[in-house]
């Protein structure tokens, strides 16, 4: 479940910040 979250999470950021914001994102998540 805690994983399926992150994921979500990732793509959300993706989605709405840009490459930039997203790359930052999976390094906070991991």
């Amino acid at each position: 479940m805690e994983k399926r979250k992150k994921t979500l999470f990732v793509s959300f950021a993706t989605q709405k910040g840009g490459v930039g914001k997203s790359t930052f994102t999976i390094y906070a998540a991991s």
